[in-house]
């Protein structure tokens, strides 16, 4: 499930369980959170900088702002794609269908 967090990001998990009944999707959503790794174990409200600053890349700022429901203090033009002032790339690592 690591890898799949990690090639597909952690909100392609969340929509995946979606697709399924509990128990699955507890399971499911509950092996994505823990796949993240030290991304979950990070607290909320924490901005872009703040994540670059801890050595993390575009795909774990990704993985953490859809983690914490998509906080609008990680987009500041308000486009739905975080970080993108501290990330240029940022975008590469967003799900193709948001």
């Amino acid at each position: 499930m690591i890898d799949v967090v990690d090639s597909c990001g952690f909100q392609v998990m969340v929509d995946v369980a979606n697709q399924y009944p509990e128990p699955l999707y507890t399971w499911l959503l509950a092996t994505a959170a823990s796949s993240l790794g030290e991304i979950g174990a990070l607290p909320g409200g924490l901005r872009c900088a703040d994540l670059a600053g801890l050595g993390l890349t575009p795909k774990n700022a990704v993985d953490y702002w859809f983690f914490w429901g998509s906080p609008g203090l990680m987009d500041a033009d308000v486009d739905g794609i975080p970080c993108e002032t501290v990330w240029a790339d940022v975008a590469q690592y967003m799900p193709s269908y948001y």
